[in-house]
């Protein structure tokens, strides 16, 4: 039951890319310091979206690793 609610979940959020993407068509052009590039407004969404996904999974690895550093360095007084 519980793996047919995830795939209904999965479709139900590819169909809701797959509309955004359709409708955001439109070339947007970029300049970033010495570069500059154009492409569609959802490519570059997507793009930014995923660039943030992956730092805050960064972020949040090294916040944990802290965190468990912290509780294994420290020593118990009696």
């Amino acid at each position: 039951m519980v793996t047919k609610i995830k795939l209904a979940v999965l479709i139900f959020l590819a169909l809701l890319i797959i509309v955004f993407v359709l409708q955001n068509t439109a070339t947007m052009a970029i300049r970033f310091l010495f570069w500059e590039f154009s492409s569609s407004v959802a490519t570059l969404v997507i793009l930014m979206f995923a660039l943030g996904f992956c730092v805050g999974l960064l972020v949040a690895g090294w916040l944990v690793k802290g965190m468990t550093k912290g509780h294994s360095s420290k020593t118990t007084g009696a």
